[in-house]
């Protein structure tokens, strides 16, 4: 079989032809897009990597935010719970110092109350007692009793001490001679003129301007007033301060 060399020349040309055709017109148009879609696509993994790197970052800030608000708020709740029992130890002991000045002051109250009832029931049995007393004796009081009473006072006038007779001299320094008696029965005229004697040698003073008076509130003794001074000597007296002696 003969070859045709024109043939085989012309085929060749013809295919070198086409591959350039080819070439040209399919596969650098097929081989551009291709290279176009490989860009696209790395460009897209690569903005897909830079959006998971981005998410990576923030997960990563909202985790450490979130780790450092929880310790944030393990704080804030140490510090809440902290001065809760701060505030809780302060009002107990505000109210156990209130509850305890309250019982104080309750007992001193019924202390006082205590005392002031028994000093009431004191002061009711003494005025009661004297109240007896008092009226015992101005049923028991005579004549002869006042009588020596009153015998008895001139006797303690005549023999008085250093310094009840010097309280005696003092009483008329500043005011006139007067002196008033008074006594809770009348005074025959013997007994007033032993008391105007006696008187005048005490007061030594010259004589004595003296006026008698019925006290019938003096029981079994004697009062005298010089001036604005009084001397008295009477069971009345000594009941009188007896009953308010405080004896608690």
């Amino acid at each position: 079989m003969l070859i045709d060399w024109f043939t085989v020349a012309a085929q060749v040309v013809n295919f070198i032809i086409l591959a350039l055709l080819l070439r040209r017109f399919l596969y650098r148009p097929v081989a551009e897009a291709i290279a176009g879609r490989k860009k696209k696509i790395a460009d897209e993994l690569a903005a897909a990597d830079a959006v998971r790197q981005d998410a990576f970052r923030v997960k990563a800030s909202y985790e450490e935010n979130y780790r450092q608000l929880e310790a944030r708020r393990e704080e804030l709740l140490a510090a809440a719970r902290q001065e809760a029992d701060a505030e809780k130890a302060l009002l107990m002991a505000e109210v156990r110092k209130e509850t305890e000045e309250e019982r104080h002051r309750l007992v001193r109250a019924f202390r006082d109350d205590r005392e002031l009832i028994r000093h009431q029931i004191s002061r009711m049995a003494r005025e009661e007692v004297f109240s007896i007393a008092r009226k015992a004796l101005t049923d028991l009081a005579s004549l002869d009793l006042e009588a020596y009473i009153f015998d008895e006072f001139l006797k303690h006038l005549g023999a008085p001490g250093a310094l009840q007779e010097q309280q005696y001299r003092q009483m008329l320094v500043a005011g006139p001679q007067a002196v008033v008696v008074r006594t809770a029965f009348g005074l025959a005229p013997a007994q007033q003129k032993a008391a105007s004697e006696a008187l005048t040698r005490l007061l030594d003073a010259g004589p004595v301007t003296l006026s008698f008076e019925i006290r019938p509130e003096l029981i079994c003794g004697v009062e005298i007033q010089v001036n604005h001074h009084r001397l008295e000597w009477h069971i009345s007296g000594y009941l009188h301060e007896i009953a308010t002696i405080d004896i608690d």
